[in-house]
């Protein structure tokens, strides 16, 4: 009975598609790294693992997103802008995964 005296009914939550299920979305990305590898050649393969399960010391960069990426151009073209902070901190990533690499 609720707060008006009303009879309610309970709810129980079922989860009939498991779209939520994290185990789903890493077989879900596997399947379509392996479609997406059929059509590339083998230069430009992908690879839906995160860095650290490939072993990988590479440091991911931040998602800048669209507006993030305009104001990267313009800042490399010379125009004096106000950028995103991602912008910068991608930057500095980019910088050190090239000296990564040369480790």
């Amino acid at each position: 009975i609720g707060a008006r005296n009303r009879l309610q009914c309970k709810r129980v939550l079922t989860d009939a598609t498991g779209w939520n299920n994290p185990k789903n979305c890493e077989l879900w990305r596997s399947d379509w790294a392996k479609v997406c590898n059929e059509h590339l050649p083998l230069h430009n393969q992908v690879d839906h693992r995160s860095y650290e399960k490939q072993g990988n010391l590479q440091i991911p960069t931040i998602h800048e997103g669209a507006d993030a990426r305009k104001i990267e151009q313009k800042f490399f073209a010379g125009q004096e802008i106000k950028g995103s902070w991602k912008v910068a901190v991608n930057q500095i990533i980019k910088q050190q995964n090239t000296l990564l690499q040369k480790i």
